[in-house]
């Protein structure tokens, strides 16, 4: 038998075409004159080989992906498959008025040809019947006759894929805005039960937080009988306390981890999934493009076509009081009812926007296309059907007046995003004892992750593929409005771009040029991150929470393949660190930042002899490198023009040092006097500010013990004198008896002695046109003597020359010149 080979049908309408022999209309008699041949038809004749087009579909199909995104394709496991129906007497009108039109157009030709003779030379009037834009039909063709495409078509579906990921931000960040409105906190608050109300107190009371429990109904209490005691009782009983207040319980751990999978418990239960939510379906071709339009404006209220339709805030509050909806409704509903309980929880959204690659996943699935279109025209029939027999019509699965919860029409469960094995929306919420964001996911499956175990929110391998379920951003919006970046948190090793390769907008090198052409720099541009920034959280409002995530967890890797496992906290890991740091390990010009709060505690792992217990160890508090500042003494603060705050105490208290031999014997002695050694204290440069001397009076300079003025900085020259920087410029003031006093502009220090540098002199401004004119007449006058000199040591010079020259001829003429 020889091999099968499926013959290659064209889909025509939302049905399926039938191609029973005996259902359809008797063929027309074909014509013998050829109809005049159109572009399209010489393109079909020219291009034999397969079109690539057919399996891609062209750059327009993403018309409507601003649309189409929200609507959810369905796995062909949720439909069964059946026999195909009769002809519909439609279709076959339509196949015939299809053939009629064709040979009618035959027709008209012959008739043209065969009456030419008859209207040539008669003017006649030319009647043009456009199509209306939203029927006209683009074939898929390809007229350049290349395999793969074009630099335009991946250029337009890069546009395609920002344009998406644009819409779809603001779209969340749209949901993240309704999810803080009061009336749906309410109404999720009335929805709990008294059992969770009473475990929410619990974990209040379990974090120390007095006085903040929840109104409800308390649970019964048992009668365990007279003389019963508590004594064998495991939890808290009514003799028992606290023995610090205020402070979390951490006897079982963090309770948070606790407590939120009780409620995702809770939740689970509690929320119906009546509708598909966002995911990724694929480009479609223009023609299906154009039917999923119209299908759209026709009517949207089928969710296994067009997904969960939600257009007001309204229609929000009526699926928080009925609890119904897709997943990714349910997890908004959840991170509002956690805000309402005062958890710090953010909206963590795996973005699906249309990707810009050519490869198999960015194609619509036509198989289950055209199941979800058949299941809705079957659906609308039925109900056509129903309404006309005068019964009441069941709505469709996911349909509105269902999702809302109405009583009346009984609720069918139904397997919907069953394909989808991760969640696509997610919450994190802050631990208030760990100062981390914990992840937390209630479909398809409970999920409590920690920082080292989060595989299970993204989607990998076969079903990813067949599901079309990416990573490529992960956005985290939180209460304030805000969005981060947290896509390297779930991203394997920390490595970006990692999976996200070939889904996420590369970073691109842009290079600088400089006015010759040349290239100076190559700049990075990261286009996601540009478009985040509209979103991003003010400097001013960042909290500890926020560097600490920055600065560990959403830090991408970049060391080598073998260096990835995580590196072990230890003393000599926080002593190298550039992120974090102990306090035993700052400088002695190092001090923490006053009112700084420790971001976690260390505790070092002090090892014990054989048979012996481990000492207790005292954790120490770790702080961000960043709050550490830089400290001097009041000595070295003057000397660079700044002085120490009034009244301000210092930050550190170290042993006073000494360089020359003068101020070591002065230690010596203050030791020998009260037997301590001398300490000193150290300030911030926040607790200085700079010298402003007081003004001059009358002319007269200041000056310090050493009869000179100190000008480190230009600063610390008094208001009305002047900085004179001449040299020799005391010695003319001398002469003129002008007040003055040499400026001392710092010290060098050689054989354990300072010895000051003295440059120029400080006069008052009225003094420093004579001061100059007379340093100006010296140094004139000092400049002649100097040339006097030197003219009188040549001369000198050149007289011993002559006079060696006279020794030299008469003692020629005396003996000769012989030797």
């Amino acid at each position: 038998m020889g091999p099968v080979v499926p013959t290659k049908r064209k889909y025509v309408g939302d049905g399926d075409e039938d191609t029973s022999a005996s259902k359809r209309s008797p063929p027309k008699p074909t014509l013998h004159r050829k109809a005049k041949q159109t572009v399209f038809d010489a393109v079909d004749a020219a291009t034999d080989r397969k079109n690539y087009e057919d399996s891609r579909g062209p750059p327009l199909t993403t018309l409507s992906t601003s649309d189409d995104e929200s609507l959810s394709d369905i796995s062909s496991d949720e439909f069964e498959d059946v026999k195909q129906p009769a002809a519909d007497p439609a279709e076959d009108e339509d196949e015939e008025d299809w053939e009629d039109a064709m040979e009618s157009r035959g027709d008209h030709d012959n008739h043209v040809l065969e009456n030419t003779d008859e209207v040539r030379g008669e003017p006649m009037d030319l009647e043009l019947t456009l199509p209306d834009a939203s029927t006209t039909y683009i074939p898929e063709i390809n007229v350049s006759g290349r395999k793969g495409p074009s630099k335009t078509e991946r250029e337009m579906r890069i546009l395609i894929h920002k344009v998406h990921v644009v819409f779809l931000l603001y779209h969340n960040f749209l949901r993240n805005w309704w999810m803080n409105d009061q009336a749906v906190r309410d109404a999720l608050m009335r929805n709990l039960s008294g059992s969770v109300k009473e475990e929410i107190n619990n974990w209040k009371r379990s974090m120390g937080m007095a006085g903040a429990e929840v109104q409800g109904q308390a649970p019964q209490e048992v009668n365990r009988g007279k003389g019963t005691s508590d004594r064998r009782s495991q939890d808290w009983s009514g003799s028992a306390s606290r023995t610090e207040e205020g402070k979390p319980d951490l006897s079982r751990g963090d309770p948070t981890s606790r407590f939120l999978r009780y409620i995702a418990s809770h939740w689970r239960k509690r929320f119906r999934i009546t509708a598909p939510g966002l995911r990724k379906r694929g480009y479609l071709s223009v023609k299906d493009v154009e039917t999923e339009i119209k299908s759209f404006q026709q009517s949207h209220d089928f969710h296994d076509r067009f997904g969960e339709h939600i257009e007001s805030l309204d229609e929000f509050k009526a699926h928080a009081e009925s609890l119904t909806g897709s997943r990714d409704l349910g997890t908004q509903l959840f991170v509002s009812l956690l805000r309402e309980l005062g958890f710090e929880a953010r909206l963590s959204c795996n973005l699906q926007p249309l990707g810009f690659g050519w490869s198999k996943i960015e194609d619509v699935d036509a198989k289950k296309l055209r199941k979800v279109r058949s299941a809705q025209q079957k659906e609308s029939e039925a109900g056509g059907k129903a309404s006309r027999s005068g019964r009441e019509p069941v709505p469709a699965e996911g349909s509105d007046e269902l999702s809302l919860g109405e009583k009346e029409f009984p609720y069918r469960p139904k397997k919907i995003d069953n394909d989808l094995t991760a969640p696509n929306y997610w919450v994190e919420v802050l631990s208030p004892v760990t100062n981390r964001y914990i992840p937390v996911s209630v479909f398809p499956n409970i999920l409590v992750g920690q920082s080292d175990d989060l595989d299970a929110f993204i989607a990998r391998g076969k079903a990813a593929n067949e599901s079309k379920q990416t990573i490529a951003y992960v956005v985290a919006f939180s209460t304030d409005g805000s969005a981060k970046d947290v896509t390297v948190r779930y991203l394997k090793n920390r490595r970006l771009p990692g999976k996200a390769k070939g889904f996420r907008v590369p970073i691109e090198k842009i290079p600088l040029y400089n006015s010759r052409g040349k290239v100076i720099r190559v700049q990075d541009f990261d286009w996601f991150s540009h478009i985040l920034r509209a979103y991003a959280r003010p400097s001013a409002m960042r909290t500890d929470a926020d560097e600490l995530e920055d600065n560990e967890e959403l830090k991408p890797v970049e060391d080598d393949a073998k260096q990835l496992k995580a590196k072990e906290e230890t003393l000599q890991w926080y002593k190298t660190s550039a992120e974090f740091v102990l306090e035993r390990h700052l400088r002695r010009e190092e001090a923490i930042r006053p009112g700084v709060r420790p971001v976690r505690h260390f505790i070092p792992n002090v090892r014990s002899k054989k048979g012996d217990e481990k000492p207790p160890v005292k954790p120490e508090p770790v702080y961000f490198r960043k709050d550490v500042l830089a400290c001097r003494t009041a000595e070295s603060w003057h000397k660079e023009g700044r002085q120490v705050i009034a009244g301000t105490d210092p930050l550190k208290m170290v042993p006073t040092r000494a360089v020359t031999i003068l101020r070591k014997r002065a230690l010596e002695e203050i030791r020998a006097q009260t037997g301590e050694a001398p300490t000193q204290g150290l300030y911030s440069k926040d607790q200085t500010e700079w010298i402003i001397p007081d003004p001059i009076e009358d002319g007269k300079i200041p000056r310090n013990s050493f009869g000179n003025i100190d000008v480190y900085v230009p600063t610390m020259v008094p208001r009305g004198a002047v900085h004179l920087k001449l040299r020799g410029a005391a010695r003319v003031c001398k002469k003129l008896g002008i007040d003055h006093a040499e400026a001392c502009v710092g010290f060098e220090f050689g054989g354990r002695i300072a010895v000051p540098i003295l440059h120029g002199v400080v006069v008052a401004e009225d003094n420093v046109g004579l001061v100059t004119d007379a340093w100006r007449h010296d140094m004139k006058e000092k400049e002649q003597k100097e040339k006097a000199k030197m003219r009188k040591k040549l001369l000198t010079l050149w007289a011993k020359f002559a006079r060696g020259l006279v020794v030299w001829e008469r003692v020629k003429n005396t003996y000769g010149e012989e030797d």
